[in-house]
């Protein structure tokens, strides 16, 4: 078997792994690839508020019909003193769906949305930013980092873990 990261389409090989710590030290490339090398998710350095929203502040298309709440998290993801909700859509394909939404006036409005296994928030370098793990095991995972920026989320990182066999 081999082992191939791919970041922004280009094989990488030989990487250095940058030491990094989980106190919000090293860039998000280090820690995705510490993630990657340990299987260990980074840790959380941000408060979050867990709570049951009504359906009616999630945009129609993400609530199941029968549905009358659902899970958020609330964090202030852009450092302007207003939390933003990471509202749990649901699972399928050993993956769960997230929806990113920010307050405008008295509605909530969708700022953009996340699919992963596992999704952590960690402030880094003055800013919060949400780490995602998708796929199934070590080999076939995709890695990636996102911030919100103007009021949108913004995905910007994106490795990808591929091991395949090897002729003998």
């Amino acid at each position: 078997m081999k082992l191939i990261v791919i970041a922004a389409g280009i094989v990488l090989t030989g990487i250095l792994f940058p030491a990094c710590s989980p106190g919000g030290e090293g860039t998000p490339k280090s820690k995705i690839m510490e993630w990657i090398i340990s299987d260990e998710p980074p840790v959380t350095n941000v408060k979050m508020l867990s709570k049951q929203i009504p359906c009616a502040e999630v945009p129609p298309q993400y609530v199941d019909d029968n549905a009358t709440q659902m899970t958020a998290e609330e964090i202030d993801l852009d450092n302007d003193g207003i939390v933003e909700r990471i509202v749990y859509t649901g699972s399928g394909n050993r993956n769960n769906s997230y929806v990113v939404l920010k307050k405008s006036g008295s509605k909530w409005i969708e700022c953009g949305s996340l699919l992963g296994i596992d999704i952590v928030p960690v402030r880094q370098n003055g800013n919060v930013g949400i780490f995602c793990k998708t796929g199934s095991g070590y080999g076939n995972a995709s890695y990636s980092y996102h911030e919100l920026r103007s009021g949108k989320l913004v995905e910007l990182l994106n490795i990808r873990v591929v091991e395949y066999a090897t002729e003998q």
